[in-house]
């Protein structure tokens, strides 16, 4: 599924810079997006501001962060066209314009097209089938307006009423999760009731748009690990007014990724989420805001991250280069303080640094000097073995020997980045590539959550989770560790 706005055509009326309105026809269509505008008299767009207009349907639309293209024109005889193509990364629909710079949004919806495994409340509606003391208490409730006669078989579908699946009270907003059901009438084709599931984020104080796109972002990450893998942003509507008084406009997006799904029978279910937010709400609420707490410093190293894990299967060396590389921009805070050096090691090495700055600048000179500034400090090896203790300390009889894996990981990925000897052939074996990838974003993904709360012990008593990668990586690691060993020389 993508963005249900996506492919729509509008044609309107378009202000384009001050008191300059210029006819247009708007495409939604992902990265060719685009907004064609036209005039008889010369007309040049404000190139980064919100553009907005009223299409023929009278909406009105914001078209936010626009690059332009052109302008241009043509004759034709004697008559001249001035014209230009204008791509919006946001387009905002709805009854009011909002502006680029303006605090004015209260609160963001959105919805993830895994929202029902990742929320799965399989409480919330269900069918009864020995219903006739229901139904027979309908019908002489006298609300109906006309004789009703009960069967042999009466059934019954329902929905709880139960609206709210969990709500956290976070560092970017209180962010929660909903039913939202619709159902039909009754008639001789029969009843139904359909349900969708919004993420809410509500904000302590209103924001600006790009604010909103930010919030949203780092917490729909959230979501796409706990539940397996990256995810299409179906639906987007953000509010500008009170909670009395909603204003919901429809948001979309010219660059969101669109993710293809496999087939059925490798769909992620929810056995497999990492938190089960319908059955442990409060952990869920817990984990999501101490993980979203920390994002800001862990920014750069999650970026890396996710960047890789919406590849899935796709491997090739730089993802394995970038995985290593996600422990060397994580904060400092993440690990152990290094030990301190032996005076006279010390002494040496301030020794040294003297000696070489006291040197002409050159290439040599200015890496032995930052070589020298990293003794003592933790290395990559080092530094992965820490984030690995967590892990080790709960469910270290499932990894047997971790070090081993990531130790080889870093010298594969030397290998690749400094041209050191490799002790395997990974042209000949790229499958021990592939593993030893998924172990250094197994280890970064699992101990960042641990950081945060998550209890994996209680995970991985629950079962097989063969459909999330996490569980994928687990259910494979005694065999792949094996192929390992086999290749590395005694």
């Amino acid at each position: 599924m993508i963005n249900q706005l996506d492919k729509s055509r509008y044609a309107g009326i378009f202000s384009v810079a001050p008191d300059r309105k210029v006819n247009g026809n708007l495409s939604l269509d992902g990265r060719n997006t685009s907004l064609y505008v036209w005039d008889e008299n010369f007309f040049y767009p404000v190139e980064g501001k919100t553009i907005t207009g009223i299409l023929d349907n009278r909406m009105k639309v914001s078209l936010i962060d626009c690059l332009i293209s052109g302008p241009g024109s043509y004759g034709r005889q004697g008559d001249t066209s001035n014209f230009c193509t204008i791509f919006p990364h946001y387009v905002v629909f709805g009854d009011q314009h909002i502006s680029y710079t303006d605090k004015e949004i209260s609160k963001v919806s959105f919805l993830l097209d895994d929202a029902t495994t990742l929320f799965h409340d399989y409480n919330a509606f269900g069918f009864a089938s020995d219903a006739r003391s229901i139904v027979k208490q309908i019908v002489e409730s006298g609300n109906m307006d006309c004789e009703i006669g009960i069967g042999n078989r009466p059934l019954v579908a329902y929905y709880t009423g139960k609206q709210e699946i969990f709500s956290s009270n976070t560092v970017h907003g209180t962010i929660s999760a909903s039913h939202a059901p619709g159902y039909t009438m009754g008639s001789s084709r029969g009843v139904k009731i359909d349900n969708t599931i919004y993420i809410h984020i509500k904000f302590d104080e209103a924001i600006t748009f790009m604010d909103v796109v930010d919030r949203l972002w780092k917490a729909k990450r959230f979501f796409e690990l706990i539940v397996g893998r990256a995810q299409n942003l179906v639906e987007c509507i953000i509010d500008t007014g009170t909670d009395e008084k909603p204003q919901p406009l429809d948001v979309y997006s010219s660059m969101t990724p669109k993710y293809q799904r496999p087939e059925k029978d490798f769909e992620i279910i929810w056995q497999d989420v990492l938190i089960d937010a319908v059955r442990n709400p409060n952990r869920f609420s817990d984990v999501l805001a101490a993980w979203l707490e920390r994002e800001n410093i862990w920014r750069d190293a999650r970026e890396r991250f996710f960047q890789s894990f919406e590849k899935q299967k796709n491997y090739h060396i730089n993802r394995l280069i970038s995985a290593a590389n996600m422990f060397d921009i994580m904060p400092e805070a993440a690990f152990p303080e290094p030990e301190k050096l032996p005076s006279d090691l010390n002494d040496a090495k301030e020794k040294a640094k003297k000696i070489f700055k006291e040197l002409p600048q050159t290439a040599e000179r200015d890496s032995v000097l930052s070589e020298l500034g990293r003794v003592g400090s933790l290395r990559l090896k080092r530094k992965i073995a820490s984030r690995c203790s967590c892990l080790l300390n709960r469910i270290g009889e499932r990894l047997p020997e971790l070090s081993l894996v990531t130790d080889e990981a870093v010298n594969c990925r030397n290998h690749y980045v400094h041209g050191s000897e490799s002790r395997i052939d990974y042209n000949k074996e790229p499958n021990i590539q592939f593993f030893l990838t998924d172990t250094l974003e197994f280890v970064f993904a699992a101990s960042d959550l641990i950081d945060a709360g998550w209890d994996i012990v209680a995970w991985c008593e629950t079962g097989y989770h063969v459909h999330h990668p996490l569980g994928a990586y687990m259910e494979r690691y005694s065999s792949e560790l094996e192929k390992l060993k086999s290749l590395l020389p005694t």
